[in-house]
Order: C-alpha cells, then structure tokens, then sequence
C-alpha cells in the first residue's frame, strides 16, 4: 500500500510519531516527533491510537483494544508439524484458539483470539500473562498432547477492533 501511496505523490515519514493534527487555512499541521509538517490532506493509519489524534477534531472511531500474545511450543518430533502434515488452525467456541505449522522452524505457535484483556494504549505493556498463557497450554493439551513444553517467552501484541454499531 505504501508504494501506491508514494506512486500518488504521498510522502511517507517513517519512524516519526505524530503528536498532534491540527487543520488550518490550507490543510492541516502534522505535529510529529520530527517537527510540524503541513499538508493538504493527510491519511491518518494510527491503529489503537487514532482517537487521540481524532479527539481535537471532534472525531471519534469506536475500538475495542486488547493485549494480545501468541506462544511457541517446542514439540519432541517437529517434523510432525510441518505444513505438508499440520494445517493452520482455528478452534471457534466460547473461546477461541488458533494455531500454525512449524514453518521451518523447531517450534508450533498458538494464540487465543480476542481475550478481552482490555487495555488503552498507554497501558500496553510488552509482559506476557502467565494466566493465558496457561490457558492456553491447557487448551492444547486437549486437542494436541503432543504440542511440547513452550519455548521462549510468549509475544506480546495489541488489538484493536472496530465497535460495530449497527446491531
């Protein structure tokens, strides 16, 4: 998407955060971490943090956002879990769970969708749960015994989910 944009004479600031989207007369003033930039329109692709620099416009996005983590496990035969023999998965229920193939690696990743550990993004932190990660050991031991202890520390992401206001 980024080289469509820039095909379209977009300027790209990477690695530059913004603090601030203010119009004026002729656009708006991007107040970054690198210093105000002016422009007549600007794309605003802020995920969790978008209603920050939404608010000072009278705009608003409803998002749920959550802590989310994903973690490896270290199975005693590997080869069991390549694609050719191993799909990725989904198990939908109250809880949902999902999974993938080693993918040349000596380990298995799974994750539980949607936890609802809500969070804003100013309180994410990069600490893993050990309550969901035990969740979700015990998940696997039901539906893959053969899973292996896990390995490393679980990885922790953030979610953000668009409020659906129409039911």
């Amino acid at each position: 998407m980024q080289y469509q944009a820039r095909a379209f004479g977009a300027v790209l600031k990477e690695n530059t955060r913004v603090d601030k989207v203010t119009p004026d007369a002729n656009g708006v003033i991007v107040k970054t971490s690198n210093g105000p930039v002016h422009a007549r329109k600007v794309i605003l692709a802020a995920d969790a943090w978008i209603n920050k620099l939404l608010s000072p416009l009278h705009a608003e996005i409803p998002l749920r956002v959550m802590q989310e983590q994903i973690t490896y496990f270290k199975p005693t035969n590997v080869e069991r879990f390549e694609p050719s023999k191993f799909p990725v998965w989904i198990w939908g229920a109250e809880k949902w769970f999902y999974g993938f193939p080693s993918y040349g690696e000596h380990s298995i990743k799974a994750g539980r969708d949607v936890s609802e550990n809500l969070m804003t993004p100013e309180q994410r932190t990069f600490t893993h749960s050990t309550e969901l990660e035990d969740e979700l050991s015990r998940f696997m031991d039901t539906i893959i015994p053969t899973k292996g202890q896990t390995y490393g520390q679980s990885l922790v992401n953030m979610l953000s989910l668009l409020i659906d206001n129409c039911h």
